[in-house]
């Protein structure tokens, strides 16, 4: 048996149109030393159905799929740390540990390169923010309230980074043991910024590369006005406690 290298980790709620979709796709790039585990925060009577859709869209490759489920929802930020906690138990061998969303945002081509990339560092951002990044489809409400957190948050943490607020990510397993050890603040989509800060204040590195981001066209959004509400709230939290601290 192949010992597993990567671990491709896949947040979702609700997401039962284009889930299946979406790792059909995926399971494209997926090798033999790669294993996707997918952290649901769907409600229960739906977890069978959701199993059954995924494993049918991957086929052969099944094996290589597997679920964390919870009850209540975590958000985002929770359900990517319970799959770490289980990602770094079942596989001690794996080096990389990715997460990415689950509406198709994020091109499996680019998931497998920061999967593959050669880069060092502890920590690989797929950017949106580079010269040769694109944008697609999203609105401009949307646009605007990214660009200005990722104008703000670097000012204030000093980060050398150009998108401090994408979900997809490569770390290694230094720095998946260093998120693990951290008390989690927020469980929002601010919590992508609360793992910056720990992983700066830590001494890791970080270093990007350019992506495709494409705005979903299937399914709905759940970043609403009271996620965009919770973010600010949270991202004034983080501020707040760094500077209260002695």
């Amino acid at each position: 048996m192949t010992t597993i290298q990567r671990v491709i980790v896949v947040p979702a709620y609700k997401e039962y149109e284009v889930l299946p979709i979406f790792l059909k796709e995926l399971f494209e790039y997926v090798d033999e030393d790669t294993h996707v585990l997918v952290a649901d925060d769907s409600p229960k009577e739906e977890w069978e159905r959701i199993i059954n859709a995924c494993e049918l869209a991957v086929g052969s490759k099944s094996m290589q799929l597997s679920f964390t489920f919870s009850e209540s929802r975590s958000g985002r930020g929770g359900a990517v740390r319970r799959a770490f906690e289980k990602a770094i138990s079942e596989f001690p061998a794996a080096k990389r540990f990715l997460e990415c969303d689950a509406d198709g945002s994020h091109q499996p081509v680019d998931i497998a390169r920061l999967l593959r990339s050669k880069n060092e560092t502890n920590v690989i951002i797929g950017s949106r923010y580079l010269n040769k990044s694109e944008i697609i489809g999203w609105p401009i409400s949307r646009r605007i309230f990214s660009r200005l957190l990722n104008i703000l948050i670097p000012r204030l943490w000093n980060f050398k980074i150009k998108d401090v607020t994408n979900g997809l990510r490569s770390y290694d397993a230094v720095s998946v043991s260093t998120l693990l050890a951290k008390e989690q603040q927020n469980v929002g989509f601010i919590y992508l910024t609360e793992q910056m800060i720990h992983l700066k204040a830590a001494g890791l590195s970080f270093s990007e590369i350019p992506i495709r981001f494409v705005n979903r066209t299937i399914g709905k959004s759940t970043v609403g006005y009271s996620e965009v509400l919770n973010s600010l709230v949270g991202l004034g939290s983080l501020f707040f406690s760094r500077k209260s601290r002695p």
